[in-house]
């Protein structure tokens, strides 16, 4: 393979992983090159910049202060010694509750609505949106304000009954993840993480934007 072709390949590669088109194992790869290859890197930042002008289309829902402050809470309390680190449940009985009142949870959904969020927070300037497919097994997600950080990644976490966040994987630009069905109701939050993830299962970095998922 010459030189050229190398290249073309590479800059193709970068493409579709800002674009979420790659597999797990192909992301992990990918990550992988991230770490040693500043000319890789820079494929992605090219491919970044280039899709930076669709995040205009998106608008920006913020939660409040305090929802986002009890969940930043909850989500970096000390963990008890030999016990594994779970969020509380009843902070998240209190969120399933909110959603109820506010009409985003359906107690049989049967086949998943198109759904979506937008994740966001007063205390940072990032925001995210989100949407689900009519499947409900795979979600689309894409920065709509603030930077990608270099040597960092955005994490995204499903905050499940029963208060143990739940990877659903990493992203930069934007990205679609494939997951377990999405139901309405659902609390979101991402977090800023080293390149590759969490090594923890849990958010590690800050938590810049949370959510729930609505009917779109």
């Amino acid at each position: 393979m010459t030189d050229a072709t190398a290249h073309d390949v590479d800059r193709a590669l970068a493409g579709e992983y800002v674009m979420g088109l790659l597999s797990f194992d192909e992301r992990r790869s990918v990550e992988a090159r991230l770490r040693q290859e500043p000319a890789f890197v820079e494929e992605v930042d090219a491919w970044e910049a280039y899709f930076a002008g669709l995040n205009e289309n998106y608008g920006t829902v913020h939660p409040s202060r305090q929802s986002k402050a009890r969940i930043d809470a909850r989500l970096f309390a000390a963990p008890k010694r030999k016990s594994r680190w779970r969020v509380p449940i009843s902070l998240v009985t209190a969120v399933l509750a909110m959603a109820v009142i506010i009409g985003f949870f359906v107690p049989n959904l049967g086949d998943a609505p198109h759904l979506a969020a937008q994740l966001g927070s007063d205390e940072s300037n990032y925001s995210f949106s989100v949407s689900v497919g009519d499947e409900g097994d795979v979600l689309d997600i894409a920065l709509t304000a603030g930077d990608v950080v270099p040597d960092r990644t955005f994490e995204l976490w499903l905050i499940p009954a029963d208060g143990t966040p739940r990877s659903l994987g990493t992203f930069n630009q934007s990205e679609r993840l494939s997951t377990a069905t999405m139901q309405e109701g659902a609390l979101l939050a991402v977090s800023l993480e080293p390149v590759g993830g969490s090594q923890t299962g849990a958010p590690t970095g800050p938590v810049l934007a949370t959510g729930v998922l609505g009917d779109a």
